[in-house]
Formats: structure tokens, sequence, C-alpha cells
């Protein structure tokens, strides 16, 4: 049975332009400028659903300054295959 993302969740990840994969090509240009313009600072949460398979997804709160960090390690990774 599949599972659907929930309008809130939905919403909350258009809001902030977030991914619903971590794994995927990331912006973050467009998310810092995105998070500057809602008046986010880098110690606040944001919610992001991370997909783990077809239908299946969980949502995390992570601090902003740590979704960055992490997002930049797997950029790191992909340039060094």
């Amino acid at each position: 049975m599949r599972r659907r993302l929930s309008s809130e969740v939905a919403e909350l990840a258009r809001k902030y332009n977030l991914p619903y994969r971590i794994e995927e090509d990331v912006d973050i240009d467009k998310i810092c400028s995105k998070i500057l313009h809602d008046k986010k600072h880098i110690g606040d949460e944001i919610i992001l659903p991370i997909i783990e398979d077809i239908g299946v997804f969980r949502i995390v709160k992570i601090r902003i300054d740590e979704y960055l960090s992490k997002v930049r390690k797997i950029i790191s990774l992909k340039f060094l295959k």
C-alpha cells in the first residue's frame, strides 16, 4: 500500500523548497536564499520529508546548519566518484 505525503508536509517542503530525498542534487544557494527570505536562522529547525522507498517516507526535523553540512558532504562525495 502506497503512503502519500500529507498535504502539510508537502506544503512545508514546497515552502522551503526542499528536495524530498536528501541524496538528490541540491541547489544549496537556492535553499540558503529561501531560508534567508523566510527569516530563518542557521540554528532553526526545518522539517524534511525523506523518501526511503517507493511510497515510504519518514519526516525528519533537522537544524538548518546540520542539513546544509550533510548536503555538502553528499555533493563532495559525488564529485569524488
